[in-house]
């Protein structure tokens, strides 16, 4: 499975899925390019790369669509194309009262279950959740996968070619309390991927996603209390949470020629997740 002479701009970069992403596809021969919005974290993933990979760093908020416009005009000017676009990037709340309303309900759940009895209250996330996080939380998830790809289209269109994966969640499929804009956001990624497959295809770009379960990154780790983490992994048949790179291979095989007939597709690298609770 070789990428040599493919360009890879990859959003999210600088630390977990879009590390590994960064990593893998370097070290089967593609030249990255590493996007986000931390200078440090670029550098380190850049620094993990394998001796002699071709590779640069942008610093970029994928929720600012002229920005991303002006970077990925950039890579084509640059590389005089783009093969392969990642679109990993997201956050887990949209605010420091988001994350404390957020813990507040996973608390609930997790007292719920550890004395198996009903919660004290009824859910209460929903009718308190802000427009400004609302909106802040699709404009980085959604919003920014959105720009990410309508920016790449006439790139890989004048190619004939090209692969986008974007990054959804298991969340997407579940409905689980206390996210629902990030649940809203990563389930209207799989909606945008089939949407783009179907009128992409006769362009020659294939589009899918992949929607992880529990993966052990900085993201998962800020955005699940410890104890709610432990009980999600219990009831995840294979009971671990997954290394990065067991996503990022799933990115690495929807951005090869191995997955030539997929396209439209969501792989779901999550431990059984689905299945065991």
């Amino acid at each position: 499975m070789t990428l040599e002479g493919r360009v890879a701009f990859i959003t999210g970069a600088a630390s977990g899925i879009g590390r590994a992403t960064a990593v893998l596809l370097a070290e089967h021969g593609a030249a990255i390019i590493a996007a986000d919005v931390s200078d440090k974290g670029l550098d380190e993933t850049l620094g993990l790369l394998p001796k002699g990979s071709k590779s640069e760093k942008i610093m970029l908020d994928v929720s600012d669509s002229a920005a991303v416009n002006a970077a990925v005009a950039g890579v084509e000017a640059r590389h005089g194309r783009l093969d392969i676009m990642a679109n990993v990037a997201g956050i887990p709340f949209a605010s420091a009262e988001d994350k404390r309303k957020v813990f507040e309900e996973m608390s609930l759940i997790v007292e719920s279950l550890r004395e198996r009895r009903p919660p004290s209250r009824p859910p209460e996330f929903l009718h308190h959740l802000t427009d400004a996080d609302f909106k802040r939380m699709l404009r980085v998830n959604l919003y920014g996968t959105f720009y990410c790809m309508r920016a790449a289209i006439p790139i890989m269109t004048r190619q004939g070619k090209g692969a986008i994966v974007n990054c959804s969640s298991a969340a997407a499929f579940r409905g689980p309390l206390s996210n629902a804009h990030y649940t809203t956001a990563k389930a209207a990624i799989i909606a945008l991927t089939r949407n783009a497959a179907t009128e992409l295809g006769p362009r020659g770009i294939r589009v899918n996603a992949i929607a992880p379960g529990a993966i052990d990154t900085p993201m998962v780790r800020d955005g699940l209390m410890p104890e709610f983490l432990n009980m999600l992994m219990q009831h995840t048949p294979l009971q671990r949470l997954a290394d990065p790179r067991e996503a990022a291979e799933a990115v690495l095989f929807l951005a090869s020629d191995a997955s030539s007939y997929f396209t439209g597709q969501t792989l779901e690298p999550n431990g059984g997740i689905h299945s065991g609770l």
